[in-house]
């Protein structure tokens, strides 16, 4: 069965968690269209913060884009305060792990640090703005403050986060 049309989010036990090209796949499509609710269980919340941060490591060891830095600074910075379950640590520490070294790599090269607060004044403040980048379901998933449930226009201020996440940190459309 394929990744992408499978509709239930993969075991914390399958093994293929622990396979990195796995975890850059759009395992978000596994919820997003079929199996996403509003309140999910601890194991889900893993897979998906494991699959974000593999495509945030994806992307920052192949690119040399600030963008994505300041994308995975914030993650990082934030990733800390949500609850995994013990079962999951053994993927999602490594994770985040790799990705701190891939970000001072990028710091490095680029001879200064990139700063996360463009990206956190985007995400916005409250719990509920940060855990939805954190681990909930694609941007084109969430109605932006306008009540729209649609591709937001580009040019506000949740469309740039959207525009910013599909194109620096994990894809936000099907297809991409």
């Amino acid at each position: 069965m394929s990744l992408l049309f499978s509709p239930r989010i993969p075991a914390l036990d399958d093994p293929r968690l622990r396979d990195f090209g796995f975890l850059c796949c759009v395992i978000d499509n596994l919820y997003s269209y079929r199996a996403w609710r509003p309140t999910f269980d601890l194991d889900a919340i893993a897979v998906t913060v494991a699959n974000r941060l593999a495509n945030l490591i994806n992307r920052l060891e192949r690119t040399t884009d600030d963008a994505t830095c300041i994308a995975a600074r914030w993650y990082l910075e934030n990733v800390k305060e949500i609850t995994i379950v013990p079962m999951a640590v053994p993927v999602v520490n490594p994770l985040i792990d790799r990705l701190e070294r891939a970000v001072h790599a990028h710091e490095t090269r680029a001879g200064y640090q990139c700063p996360s607060d463009e990206f956190g004044r985007l995400v916005g403040t409250t719990n509920t703005e940060r855990c939805l980048i954190l681990y909930g379901p694609p941007t084109t998933h969430i109605e932006d403050k306008s009540g729209a449930n649609s591709r937001p226009s580009p040019f506000s201020t949740y469309g740039r986060l959207t525009v910013w996440i599909s194109f620096h940190c994990w894809r936000c459309y099907p297809g991409e």
